[in-house]
């Protein structure tokens, strides 16, 4: 998502003045939910509310201007509720990560039968494949950055 994207003109900031009822529930959500999302969300809601910049949002929440946009038309759309009810992808978790950092940190290719003395992508994605059933091209591990024992 890129930091870039153009913020509308602040006329048309739908969240600015928003009906107090609404403005109760989002600040009962941002105080009192479990889900950091959710914070999160109304968070930025009630920035925009408070006519803050997008820059500034952006800045001290650590995130982009295409996330505010992302939240502002779910709120415009729906209200609340939508902001609420929608969940925006996210990667589905990788299990052997810390599997594989694990065995990377702790163990040796030799612990499992290879006759090498350092790891190599090509490697662990042979002990994930035998190990775990798990096919991986052993070039998307390379992003993991794994250490050598």
């Amino acid at each position: 998502m890129s930091a870039t994207t153009t913020p509308p003109p602040a006329e048309s900031a739908p969240e600015k003045g928003a009906p107090a009822i609404q403005k109760m529930a989002l600040l009962r959500h941002y105080r009192g939910s479990p889900a950091p999302a959710v914070r999160f969300r109304c968070h930025i809601l009630l920035l925009l509310d408070a006519g803050r910049p997008w820059g500034l949002i952006a800045a001290v929440l650590f995130t982009s201007t295409a996330t505010i946009n992302r939240w502002r038309p779910a709120y415009l759309r729906g209200g609340i509720d939508a902001v609420l009810a929608e969940t925006q992808g996210r990667r589905p978790t990788r299990w052997w990560v810390g599997m594989v950092v694990r065995w990377v940190v702790t163990l040796a290719p030799a612990d499992f039968g290879f006759a090498r003395s350092r790891w190599s992508c090509e490697a662990v994605a042979v002990v994930l494949r035998e190990d775990r059933n798990r096919r991986i091209i052993p070039v998307s591990l390379q992003g993991l950055q794994l250490g050598t024992r």
